[in-house]
């Protein structure tokens, strides 16, 4: 999974300058076995709000292998829920 920061036009497109976009999912990797896709915007991990990429990298770097992360994340202005099972540190 590759994520990134919100610019201004994903900024409007979401309603708040908060989280942490989906912009790739391998198709062999847990984020997308998560049913996580591109466009996602992740805004919370294991409880604590994300704010931007480096949020998200703070607290995934926490995990280990088979350990599960909470998301809470923003598709069609739907707020859902998942879990990832962690591979490795680089392979989500």
């Amino acid at each position: 999974m590759s994520i990134s920061n919100l610019d201004k036009e994903l900024y409007a497109f979401y309603g708040t300058d908060k989280g942490a976009v989906i912009i790739y999912t391998d198709h062999n990797k847990s984020a997308y076995q998560a049913g996580l896709k591109r466009g996602d915007l992740i805004v919370a991990a294991n409880k604590k709000n994300i704010s931007n990429f480096n949020d998200f990298v703070k607290i995934a770097q926490k995990y280990s292998k088979d350990d599960n992360l909470s998301i809470t994340y923003i598709r069609n202005k739907l707020h859902k829920k998942t879990f990832l099972k962690y591979q490795e540190k680089s392979n989500l």
